[in-house]
Formats: C-alpha cells, structure tokens, sequence
C-alpha cells in the first residue's frame, strides 16, 4: 500500500467518523411530543389553542381560565410555558 493510498483512506475514515458525531438536532419536534400535540391541537393554525381546541387536552382544559392569564380567551405558547415551569417547580419541592 502506498503513502497517498495510506493518507486517503485515514482521511475518508476522519471524514465518516465526524459526520456521524455531528449529527444536529432535529428541527421539527418528535411524534407525540407536547409541542407537535399542541400543534395539531391548533386547528386554525395561529399558533394559540382557543377553548374549543384546548378540548384535546381534558386537564388542560379543565384549568383553561386559570392558565388564560391575559383573558383574551386563548392560550399563547408563553401562557403555556408558564404553567409546564409552575408544575416542573412545584414537583421538586
């Protein structure tokens, strides 16, 4: 085997090697993940869950009107956001 064929096949197996390593993450969420569920929940696409959408989710639901803190009838992702870290906080204690 020569040097130049020596050379190649580190450099192609380099190559292989770092591409797996930096695989990046996936851009859209996984199946069955809250904010694909959220999503689709989302029948009209604007990107809050009204009251009837918020039917999907029957606890969720149930609590709408605590959760809706401005009162606009819908619940926007930081709304959502706010009640997943009260309940991510109130599990460590």
């Amino acid at each position: 085997m020569t040097l130049r064929t020596l050379l190649l096949a580190l450099a192609l197996a380099l190559v292989s090697t770092t591409s797996f390593a930096a695989d990046p993450a996936p851009a859209t969420p996984a199946p069955g993940t809250l904010p694909e569920r959220m999503k689709s929940a989302d029948a009209n696409g604007d990107g809050l869950l009204d009251k009837e959408e918020a039917k999907a989710f029957p606890r969720l639901a149930k609590r709408f009107d605590q959760i809706d803190t401005d009162k606009d009838g819908k619940l926007s992702p930081a709304e959502l956001e706010a009640v997943r870290e009260r309940v991510a906080e109130r599990r460590k204690h």
